[in-house]
């Protein structure tokens, strides 16, 4: 960081006399958390210096534009601020001010000169936006495959989707059911056979879920109609007055 040197004017020591002054500085690299600001070029400052009577008070703007790379996209852009430059200097003689915090004023060895570079590089960091964007609506990049998507479109958001409700529907209870074929009563007749380009659509007779499901309905049905059940025709006629169990 360089030094913004400013030279007071015998005048500037009289209370409530004020000067403007105006000049570049150069910031250079400035680290803001993750972020990296190069400022090129120099930026631009005009301050305004009063006598408070208790000491010099500067207030202006410091203006210009840093690279830094864009949070979304990390593509490279120009960051313009302007920074609100603010800082209070004790005359030699003066105490300190008592409403103030030490890091909030600086105490000078003697009135011929002051260094602005503190307060105006307080003023560029504080201008900087917490997440710098190439734009508003910039749409980063794709998390999967890394495509810019301010300039290019890609698919794998959609493919994305489409392998979640595969698998949705591969771990549903009844997936097992979409396999299979009814006919116009409900009951299972087969398994169906997926298409295959170019050839006649074949029953596939391996053994999978669906094998599994057709046998087990078919052992229900063994067991509903097994020797477990009685014959009807030996369940008594009530009416009948000549079967045994009905004589008194």
């Amino acid at each position: 960081m360089n030094s913004v040197v400013v030279n007071i004017p015998q005048k500037l020591l009289t209370p409530a006399e004020n000067e403007t002054f105006s000049g570049l500085f150069n910031a250079g690299v400035v680290n803001a958390g993750p972020d990296v600001y190069d400022f090129k070029t120099p930026l631009t400052w005009n301050v305004v210096i009063s006598n408070t009577g208790d000491g010099l008070l500067a207030t202006g703007t410091v203006q210009g534009s840093g690279r830094v790379n864009c949070s979304r996209c990390l593509e490279p852009y120009d960051q313009s601020i302007t920074g609100e430059v603010e800082g209070f200097f004790v005359l030699p003689d003066k105490p300190a001010p008592k409403d103030m915090e030490g890091d909030e004023y600086e105490i000078l060895e003697d009135t011929e000169h002051l260094d602005l570079a503190p307060a105006m590089m307080q003023a560029i960091r504080m201008a900087l936006p917490r997440v710098p964007l190439c734009r508003e609506d910039c749409k980063g990049l794709c998390p999967i495959c890394g495509t810019n998507l301010n300039y290019h479109t890609c698919d794998c958001a959609e493919n994305a989707a489409k392998k979640a409700e595969a698998e949705r529907k591969a771990e549903s209870p009844f997936a097992v059911l979409s396999q299979l074929e009814f006919d116009e009563n409900g009951k299972v007749i087969g398994k169906k056979t997926p298409a295959t380009p170019g050839k006649d659509n074949v029953k596939d007779t391996s053994e999978n879920d669906s094998d599994a499901f057709l046998e087990s309905q078919s052992d229900t049905s063994s067991a509903f109609y097994s020797e477990d059940v009685p014959d009807f025709d030996e369940i008594p006629d009530l009416n009948d007055t000549n079967h045994p169990q009905n004589e008194k």
